[in-house]
C-alpha cells in the first residue's frame, strides 16, 4: 500500500486545524484527503447524548456521527451523562438537548448497564477504539466496574480550583482510569451561556492566588490552571477561538509548580459546580415542582366554613403529615441532595422520632396462617406455551410492541427445563473456551468404531465426554488413563432415522477412546473406498440430520419495534456446536479452497417487521418479515489476495487453532484490523481444527491450504443430502430445519437412557411449576399430586410396583437438579427415611396396623446427587 504524503504542521497551524477545520466533519475528511494530516495522527472524540441511551439506539447514532465526520471510527466515544432521557428522533431535533419537543425533561428507561453494554459493542465492531464516561460519581463507577467487560478508558469531569473533587480523582486513578478535565478555567467557560452562577463567581483568571503563581513562573494564569491539572496526571481539553491562546495552551509542560503552590490553588475549593443542568438551583429563581418523589402523595380537603382548601402531604417514613408545601420543601431538598450520614432539618423530621421495628410474635392459633418466606415475586400472568408454561419470548415481543423499545436480560425462571439445563450449558460453554477444537463436544455428531478391530464406521451422537484430559496423541492411539473407558472415554450412541418412528437404534452405544472417533466433516475422506450399499444405516441417518439448527442459551433481548434481535451464547448447526470465542471456517467461493476463518464474537437472531397475531394483542414472533441467525467477528485469511490492505495478523490476534497454521506469519486481516464482519449461519462450515489433528486424521495432506479445506466439500454435500431426504424439510420446502432444542432437531427419543423431548412420558409441567414456586418461596406447599407415568405401571410378571411415591422420587430428582441442594416436601402419603442422602426402599415404614388419619405427617428432607446420565437434560 502506497503511503499518503504528509505535510509538517506547526503547533499554531495544528491548533487552528483543531479549532476550526476539525470542528466540521467535512473539514476533517478534506484535511485527511488533501494530506494535511493523517487519520492516525488525529485523536477524535465524540459523545453519546442522553436521548440515545437505549441499547438498540447506541449503534445507529454512533454510525450517524461517524458519517457526519466522514471517518470510520472514533478514537474515544464517551457516555455524556449517567442520565437516560426519552428518545428524540434526530430528524426532529439534533442534538435535542435536555428537553423533549414539548419542553419537558422526560426520563428514559435505559439503565447504565444497558447503555454500556451497547457501547462495548461499538468497540467489538471497530466503530470506537476505546470508550469512556463523563460526569459520573464514585458510586456509579463502582457499579459500572462490577459488570463492565471493557472498563472505561477515561472519566471526563468538570475540574477546576473551585471544584477539586479530590476523592473522586484518587479513586478513579487507582482503578487505572484516566481523568480528563473540562472547564479548567472555572466560570470563564460558562459566561457565554449567560449562567447567573458563573456571573456571580470571581473569575479564576483574575484570582490573586492564580495571578501571583503566574507572575512567579512568567506564565499566564490560564497556563498555571492547566499545569495545576496536568502535573497531577489529569488531562485537559481547553477550548479557545484565539490561535495565540491555543498555542499557549499547548506550552504548559515546560515548568512545574511547587507543592505549596499546588496546595494553595487546591485551597480555593468551594465544591462549586457550574455544569449541573438538572440539579442546579439559582437563588432568586422561582421553580415549580413537576412531580412528587416516589412514595409521596398530596391530598386536598375543602373547609366547610370557607372556600379555602387545605393541603396535606403524606409519605413521611415516620407516618407524619406535612400540612404545608413550605414545610415540605426543606424535606424535598434533603431527599434530592442528601449525603451519607446527613440528617434532614425540616420541622417534621426534627419533631418525630424513628419508629422502632415491631417484633412479630409467633402464634399457635389455627386461624393465623403462616407467612411465606420472602423470595422471588410471583410470576406475572402472560402468554404461555403449549404446556401452559409462561413463554418469555412471547412476553418480550408483546412488551416491545407496547413500549416501542426494549432491552431485557432473558431469564426463564418459570421453566424447569431452562433452570435445570443452565448449569450444564454454563459448563459446556466454559469448556469450549479451554479445550482444543478437535475434541468432540456433548451433543455433536461423529463417525465412530465399535471396537479397535472393527472396520465398520457408524454415525452417532456424543452423549458423554471424558472426565480427564484428552491429548493430541490420543488421536493416534489411546494413552494411559487414570480411569477406565467409561469415565476416560466418550459415550457415543447410534443416531436413529429422523424420518421413522422407531428410535431403538439410540440404545446401541459404546464408551470409546478418541482414536476410534472422527469428526463428521471428514465423512467423505473416512468412507472413501467403501461402497454406499455397505454403509451402516446410522451414516444415512446422520447425513439426513445435517441441515438443522437450534440456539443455545439465549441471554439478551433487544429491539426497536417492529424489529428485534436475541443474543445467544452458542448454537448447534448440523453436526457441531459453536460458542462465542470459537474460530470457524467460512464457506469459500464456488470452486475455491477454504481460506477464511472468523473468530465468533456475537451470535444474533434478527427479527424484522414483526406483526401481532390475528387477535392484535400477542406477538409470538411467528409473523414477521424475516428471521435470520448471524455471527459476527474479525475475519482472517490465508490468501493474501483476499486481504484488502495486506495487513498481517499479529500473534495476539490469532486464536490457538489459527496459531497452529501460522508458523510463517501466514494469516492476514481480511480488511482493516478493527473491522468486524457479519455472516449468516449457512456460511459456517465447521470449527477450525488444529493443523496437527487434521494431519493425523488425513496423513496424505501436508500443505496448510489443503488441511484448512479438509472436509469442506463433505459438509456441503451433506447439507444437500439432508435437503433432499429429510421429510421434515420436504414438507416446508426450506433449506434448514429450525428447532427449539437439540433433541427436537435430531428427533431423539432416548439420550443416555433417558427419555427426552416429546417422547418423555414423565413430563409433568404443572407439578414442575409448583416445585419452582416452592423453591422460590412464592408458594408454601405443593397441591398438585405427581402422576404415575404409564411406563412405570404395575408389571404383570411381578416387577417393581409403581406407586405415587415413585413418581415423587422422579419429581424430587428434577427439583434437586434445579435447587442444587436440598428440597423439602410435605406429603400426606407414606414417607421414607433418608439414608446417606439416598432414598432407601427398605426404610419405608412397615407398620400396617396403624391406619389412623391422625398419624403425624413426616417431613422428608431429600438430597439426591445428580446421576451422570442426567447430563442428557441438555438436549
Amino acid at each position: 500500500m502506497t503511503p499518503v504524503p504528509t505535510k509538517s504542521i506547526t503547533p499554531s497551524k495544528r491548533a487552528t486545524v483543531a479549532s476550526t477545520v476539525l470542528v466540521s466533519g467535512q473539514g476533517v475528511a478534506r484535511a485527511i484527503k488533501e494530506g494535511v494530516v493523517k487519520r492516525e495522527d488525529l485523536f477524535l472524540v465524540s459523545k453519546l447524548w442522553n436521548t440515545f441511551h437505549d441499547g438498540p439506539r447506541v449503534g445507529p447514532i454512533c454510525k450517524k456521527q461517524l458519517q457526519d465526520w466522514g471517518i470510520d471510527y472514533f478514537d474515544l466515544y464517551i457516555m455524556h451523562f449517567p442520565i437516560s432521557l426519552k428518545y428524540v428522533d434526530p430528524s426532529v431535533a439534533y442534538p435535542p438537548g435536555f428537553t423533549d419537543p414539548s419542553g419537558k425533561v422526560t426520563p428514559g428507561k435505559a439503565s447504565i448497564q444497558e447503555t454500556w453494554t451497547a457501547m462495548e459493542d461499538l468497540v467489538d465492531k471497530g466503530m470506537a477504539k476505546s470508550i469512556g464516561i463523563s460526569n459520573f460519581r464514585s458510586v456509579l463507577i463502582m457499579d459500572l466496574l462490577r459488570y463492565a467487560r471493557i472498563p472505561p478508558a477515561t472519566l471526563q469531569i468538570e475540574h477546576h480550583p473551585y471544584l477539586v473533587q479530590g476523592d473522586l480523582i484518587n479513586f478513579v486513578q487507582d482503578q487505572g482510569i484516566a481523568v480528563t478535565a473540562y472547564s479548567s478555567f472555572g466560570p470563564q467557560s460558562f459566561l457565554e451561556l449567560d449562567l447567573k452562577r458563573a456571573k456571580d463567581t470571581p473569575l479564576l483568571l483574575e484570582h490573586p492566588v492564580i495571578k501571583s503563581v503566574a507572575e512567579k513562573h512568567s506564565k499566564s494564569p490560564a497556563q498555571v490552571l492547566l499545569r495545576w491539572a496536568t502535573q497531577r496526571n489529569i488531562a485537559v481539553i481547553p477550548k479557545s477561538n484565539n490561535p495565540g491562546r491555543l498555542t499557549q495552551n499547548l506550552e504548559v509542560l515546560d515548568f512545574d509548580l511547587s507543592q505549596s503552590e499546588l496546595d494553595a490553588i487546591k485551597g480555593l475549593d468551594k465544591d462549586l459546580r457550574f455544569n449541573d443542568p438538572v440539579g442546579s438551583i439559582d437563588s432568586g429563581t422561582t421553580y415549580q415542582l413537576d412531580r412528587l418523589p416516589k412514595g409521596y402523595e398530596l391530598w386536598e380537603r375543602p373547609r366547610t366554613t370557607s372556600s379555602q382548601i387545605d393541603r396535606f402531604l403524606y409519605g413521611h417514613p415516620n407516618h407524619k403529615v406535612f400540612d404545608s408545601p413550605y414545610r415540605f420543601y426543606p424535606h424535598f431538598k434533603y431527599l434530592m441532595q442528601r449525603q451519607n450520614g446527613s440528617k434532614c432539618l425540616c420541622d417534621v423530621c426534627k419533631k418525630s422520632k424513628e419508629i422502632p421495628r415491631q417484633s412479630i410474635s409467633r402464634s399457635t392459633s389455627q386461624h393465623v396462617r403462616s407467612t411465606m418466606p420472602r423470595g422471588m415475586p410471583p410470576l406475572l400472568k402472560g402468554p404461555v406455551d403449549e404446556e401452559l408454561t409462561p413463554d418469555i419470548y412471547r412476553s418480550l415481543f408483546t412488551l416491545l410492541k407496547s413500549e416501542g423499545t426494549l432491552t431485557r436480560k432473558i431469564e426463564e425462571n418459570s421453566s424447569m427445563d431452562w433452570r435445570s439445563e443452565k448449569p450444564l450449558i454454563d459448563e459446556l460453554a466454559k469448556k469450549s473456551q479451554t479445550q482444543c477444537s478437535f475434541l468432540p463436544r456433548q451433543g455433536e455428531l461423529v463417525l465412530w468404531l465399535r471396537s479397535s478391530t472393527s472396520s465398520i464406521w457408524l454415525g452417532g451422537i456424543v452423549t458423554q465426554v471424558p472426565e480427564e484430559d484428552v491429548l493430541l496423541e490420543d488421536i493416534r492411539h489411546e494413552t494411559p488413563k487414570k480411569y477406565s473407558t467409561n469415565r476416560s472415554g466418550f459415550r457415543v450412541e447410534c443416531l436413529p432415522n429422523p424420518n421413522e418412528e422407531d428410535k431403538n437404534l439410540s440404545r446401541q452405544h459404546s464408551y470409546i477412546p478418541l482414536n476410534r472417533i472422527r469428526p463428521f466433516a471428514l465423512w467423505k475422506e473416512v468412507l472413501k473406498g467403501t461402497p454406499e450399499g455397505k454403509w451402516h444405516p446410522s451414516i444415512h441417518n446422520m447425513l439426513t440430520s445435517c441441515a438443522t439448527i437450534n440456539l443455545i442459551d439465549r441471554y439478551r433481548f433487544e429491539g426497536i419495534w417492529p424489529d428485534a434481535h436475541i443474543s445467544s451464547r452458542g448454537f448447534f448447526l448440523g453436526a457441531e456446536s459453536y460458542f462465542i470465542g470459537d474460530t470457524v471456517r467460512l464457506l469459500p467461493r464456488s470452486g475455491a479452497l477454504v481460506s477464511d476463518v472468523m473468530k465468533i464474537m456475537k451470535i444474533i437472531t434478527k427479527f424484522t417487521e414483526l406483526e401481532p397475531e390475528r387477535d392484535g394483542k400477542v406477538v409470538t414472533g411467528n409473523r414477521c418479515g424475516s428471521i435470520t441467525v448471524t455471527i459476527s467477528g474479525p475475519v482472517y485469511t490465508l490468501n493474501v489476495r483476499n486481504s484488502a490492505f495486506e495487513l498481517r495478523a499479529e500473534s495476539t490476534d490469532c486464536t490457538l487453532p489459527m496459531q497452529s497454521y501460522d508458523r510463517r506469519g501466514q494469516w492476514y486481516h481480511l480488511d482493516r484490523k478493527l473491522d468486524v464482519y457479519e455472516a449468516e449461519f449457512p456460511c459456517v462450515l465447521s470449527r477450525l481444527y488444529e493443523k496437527e489433528a487434521v494431519h493425523l486424521w488425513i496423513p496424505n495432506i501436508d500443505s496448510g491450504s489443503e488441511l484448512l479445506d479438509a472436509g469442506a466439500q463433505g459438509i456441503i454435500a451433506a447439507r444437500e443430502f439432508a435437503a433432499q431426504n429429510d421429510n421434515r424439510l420436504l414438507k416446508t420446502e426450506k433449506r434448514f430445519l429450525w428447532g427449539g432444542y437439540r433433541a427436537e432437531c435430531l428427533d431423539l427419543a432416548i439420550v443416555a437412557d433417558l427419555q427426552v423431548g416429546k417422547y418423555d412420558q414423565e413430563r409433568q409441567p404443572k407439578v414442575w411449576r409448583e416445585v419452582l414456586q416452592v423453591l422460590d418461596g412464592t408458594k408454601e406447599k405443593m397441591q398438585a399430586r405427581p402422576q404415575v407415568p404409564r411406563h412405570l405401571a404395575q408389571n404383570d410378571r411381578g416387577g417393581m410396583r409403581s406407586t405415587p411415591l415413585n413418581a415423587r422420587r422422579s419429581l424430587r430428582r428434577v427439583a434437586q437438579a434445579v435447587a442444587g441442594g436440598k428440597f423439602e416436601d410435605s406429603t400426606d402419603d407414606e414417607s421414607e427415611e433418608v439414608v446417606d442422602g439416598v432414598f432407601s426402599e427398605t426404610a419405608v415404614r412397615e407398620d400396617k396396623g396403624d391406619r389412623s388419619p391422625k398419624r403425624k405427617r413426616a417431613k422428608v428432607q431429600v438430597t439426591i446427587p445428580l446421576r451422570r446420565s442426567q447430563a442428557a437434560r441438555i438436549y
